[in-house]
């Protein structure tokens, strides 16, 4: 397990300026303007992605794990008395485009696969109950995929060759792709990125087939969104299925903390002067 000093979405710094920005490119989308498009947030998001300084390649063949709840009706017992669960692509991979809801980085009717890197990150992601029965599904990569990276880990961040700049405005990615969702219109943002992704190539001509984003499910879990499910394949027979036998929570009393590694409690949390330069700047921007 990882320490909490080395992930940048459990100490996550946002600057001020920036979290303003984003609020104000939020509420663009939310309102649908096509201001957003000619946004400076957006506009150096757009940028930043051209670059290519935060693509990764990741080779094919390459191991991830998707997680399901089952009902113990579809659980089947072989003759060797071992369980069973989903087997196929329908049941195990994405859904079809009609039964997508809105996601992180899909629209509603977007049809995008969600994967992660560790079977403990896909179990966590869809939020099991105690004594919930959850399939997990191995998958690999069919070639060599190219992804935008948004990391947990601080020695992967690090070995970006990015300036400070762009670091500032990357950490505010990977807080806004991991953090959890109370307000589906949180989706609109990071739907928006995900579909400039999609969308752009680096200077190379190179493609973006999706992206890394880190998890708020587990230290240093990584999740993969791939925008076209078919560069995934499901391996047969593979599949297990678990059962959630207890949930752990790991609690610190924050004044107990060192100060080097204090969590900054919220990144939204502003005093009357930011919310009035808010409102100001979405004002004027409208």
């Amino acid at each position: 397990m990882l320490s909490k000093d080395e992930l940048y979405i459990n100490d996550q710094i946002i600057n001020a300026s920036l979290a303003l920005d984003w609020n104000v490119f939020r509420e663009h989308c939310i309102n649908n303007l096509e201001t957003r498009f000619s946004d400076v947030f957006y506009t150096r998001i757009k940028d930043l992605i051209i670059s290519g300084k935060f693509r990764k390649p990741i080779p094919k063949e390459s191991i991830f794990f998707r997680a399901r709840d089952i009902d113990p009706q579809n659980v089947v017992i072989d003759n060797n008395e071992l369980a069973h669960g989903y087997n196929t692509i329908k049941d195990a991979g994405a859904p079809p485009a009609d039964k997508c809801s809105d996601g992180r980085a899909n629209a509603s009717n977007e049809r995008f696969l969600y994967l992660a890197k560790e079977e403990y990150t896909a179990i966590a992601e869809i939020n099991p109950i105690i004594l919930q029965l959850v399939n997990i599904s191995k998958f690999t990569l069919e070639s060599d995929i190219s992804v935008l990276i948004l990391p947990a880990r601080t020695r992967e961040f690090d070995s970006l060759e990015a300036t400070e700049d762009e670091n500032k405005l990357i950490r505010m990615l990977i807080w806004e792709f991991a953090k959890p969702i109370k307000d589906k219109n949180d989706y609109l943002p990071t739907q928006c990125i995900a579909n400039l992704v999609r969308n752009s190539r680096v200077a190379n001509g190179t493609k973006y087939d999706g992206i890394s984003y880190a998890s708020m499910h587990g230290y240093g879990g990584q999740n993969l969104v791939l925008f076209d499910p078919d560069k995934a394949k499901l391996v047969k027979n593979e599949e297990k299925i678990v059962r959630i036998n207890n949930i752990a929570l790991d609690v610190v009393n924050i004044n107990d903390l060192n100060d080097n590694i204090t969590p900054k409690l919220s990144p939204r949390s502003y005093t009357q002067d930011d919310i009035h330069k808010l409102k100001v700047k979405i004002a004027t921007s409208n």
